[in-house]
């Protein structure tokens, strides 16, 4: 395992960006990063083909349940209704295998159940494909192609970072804000999650959780559906995947990265499906459950004890729903590096002013976090507002903490022994973390959650420090 973990690092080692002295580029590495990270100007964004089969929908019958109750599916005594029934044959979607594992999906334990996936990517002036409007929703696909065309990328010889959408309960993922994290440069996968499909509502019972369960196996399962895909796949970096996730979504997010939920026993926790390609997380007004009824994440709260990957939390006091103090407190438990955002006099369900200061704030942490973006970066501070006409102001932040770098460094020296030899503990200048290997002129360096390799052909980026952080860890629990 040490072997194929070294091969992996040596691997990511990319091609150098600029070639000088390396003393200069890094002593200028923090006047040049925003440059090489600086998307120019707003991009165009296409969609991914989810044309309605028009003949299926002309035949369906009069009285029945309006097109919106497939967005968000629905079920009868007699069947369930949900989006691919009236989709064409050249839409995204896949089968979810559900493990037979009753006391965490219920009825779903062994069934395969289908999902729609659209995918939103960043595309050139000149792409011709146009819009599509799904009728009964606000929101038409931008520049979606026909048929299962290959996608037109802005660059072809270009990754982009990938985040997963994952929306509330009883609703559909079509939202124009995803479009702006398009236009920055970001892949955007959002999932129809159906959850009128499924009988039980959340946690009323701790054996009828299904809802919930479902969404973190659903959402890596999309994340393998379009990494593996022959031509989605290809154009993403998988060192960098994110996700937004809105109310229950939120919550899921976080069950993703490792946040064990309560159950099957009243006072006990497990994990549901966990992904560590996740980086990082967004979760509005996230609902993190009730302290005396259903503590979604523990009776203490404990349960995100493992998620060690930022994550962003933007709440409201006034939220009756997805209560500001349950956060606060499953954050007070989560390690690493967690921030807080505060929106004042918005209920759960938010106005739009306050949803669109909730995506700027995303945006904000997804480009610190997964773009390395320096200005993004200096925003996360405390006391910190991002204006428009709802209060909102960063209440709690704390950083990548210094020993998960050091964490990095340290591993990437054991694998690389006769490299990286260094000459002393890790050193900070102008806001960058930096190691010196004298023996071979060589640095390593983090900056805005960034790692680098310096050496004397330039500087090259080697991904999030968290990307490593994670993988570290996977092949510590391997050997």
């Amino acid at each position: 395992m040490k072997r194929k973990c070294k091969k992996h690092i040596k691997a990511s080692h990319g091609s150098a960006l600029r070639p000088s002295f390396i003393l200069s580029l890094f002593l200028t590495l923090a006047a040049f990063l925003p440059l090489h990270i600086a998307e120019a100007g707003l991009i165009p964004a296409a969609s991914t083909n989810l044309a309605l089969d028009q003949q299926k929908v002309e035949a369906l019958p009069l009285g029945q349940e309006t097109l919106e109750t497939y967005w968000t599916g629905s079920i009868t005594d007699s069947n369930t209704t949900y989006i691919t029934d009236i989709l064409g044959p050249d839409a995204l979607t896949f089968d979810l295998q559900v493990p037979d594992t009753p006391e965490l999906y219920g009825s779903q334990a062994g069934q395969a159940i289908p999902y729609a996936i659209t995918v939103f990517y960043p595309t050139t002036r000149k792409n011709p494909y146009p819009d599509y409007q799904l009728p009964g929703i606000d929101m038409s696909l931008p520049r979606m192609h026909p048929g299962s065309g290959r996608p037109m990328y802005l660059s072809e010889d270009k990754l982009y970072p990938l985040i997963i959408f994952s929306h509330g309960l009883y609703m559909h993922p079509l939202d124009e804000r995803l479009l702006d994290l398009v236009r920055q440069g970001f892949i955007v996968a959002v999932v129809f999650h159906g959850d009128g499909r499924f009988p039980f509502p959340l946690l009323f019972d701790l054996h009828e959780i299904e809802q919930f369960s479902l969404r973190p196996l659903t959402l890596s399962a999309c994340i393998d559906v379009v990494l593996n895909h022959p031509q989605l796949g290809p154009a993403i970096d998988q060192t960098r995947i994110g996700g937004v996730g809105v109310s229950v979504g939120g919550s899921a997010l976080l069950a993703l990265m490792g946040a064990e939920i309560v159950g099957p026993e009243w006072f006990k926790t497990r994990y549901t499906a966990v992904d560590k390609r996740m980086t990082v997380g967004v979760g509005i007004v996230p609902y993190m459950g009730k302290p005396m009824w259903n503590p979604l994440f523990g009776w203490d709260a404990r349960g995100a004890h493992d998620v060690h990957a930022p994550f962003l939390a933007v709440s409201s006091a006034e939220d009756t729903i997805a209560d500001m103090d349950m956060v606060q407190k499953v954050l007070s438990y989560k390690p690493g590096s967690r921030y807080l955002v505060q929106l004042e006099n918005e209920e759960h369900w938010l106005s739009d002013e306050a949803v669109d200061s909730a995506f700027q704030w995303g945006l904000t942490f997804l480009k610190a976090h997964l773009k390395g973006n320096s200005a993004a970066q200096e925003l996360l501070q405390p006391g910190t507002s991002l204006g428009g006409p709802v209060p909102n102001t960063l209440v709690q932040a704390r950083p990548v903490p210094l020993q998960y770098n050091n964490d990095v460094f340290h591993w990437a020296e054991a694998l690389l022994p006769n490299v990286l030899i260094p000459d002393g503990p890790t050193r900070q200048l102008q806001g960058i973390l930096y190691r010196h290997y004298p023996a071979n002129n060589i640095f390593l360096a983090s900056y805005a959650n960034e790692l680098y390799w310096l050496d004397h052909t330039g500087v090259s980026s080697l991904g999030p420090v968290m990307y490593w952080w994670s993988a570290l860890q996977t092949c510590t629990s391997q050997n």
